[in-house]
């Protein structure tokens, strides 16, 4: 165990990575980077060696923003009327 830790330690310094990261955390970002590429959760429960694709959907999948933005992008855009008076108050969707 000491010998992974050294070496773990070592990578993380060589990569120039100086927040603490544990081995374990390469798992969270592996399924949230094969979701975010397209991959079924099926397939990345599989490749983690989960039963069911409920543990990924429960543990595993971390939002990136570029994943939020996408979304935001495919709203239909909400465009401000400009009512002096309460301007917090008058929206409108735009086609």
């Amino acid at each position: 165990m000491t010998q992974i830790r050294h070496a773990w330690k070592c990578a993380l310094k060589k990569a120039g990575i100086t927040r603490h990261i544990r081995p374990y955390d390469l798992r969270h970002g592996f399924a949230t980077e094969a979701i975010a590429a397209g991959a079924d959760y099926g397939t990345v429960a599989a490749l983690m060696g989960h039963k069911s694709p409920m543990m990924v959907l429960k543990h595993y999948q971390h939002v990136k923003n570029a994943q939020k933005v996408a979304v935001m992008e495919q709203m239909p855009h909400i465009v401000f009327r400009g009512d002096p008076v309460c301007p917090k108050t008058r929206f409108c969707m735009s086609k």
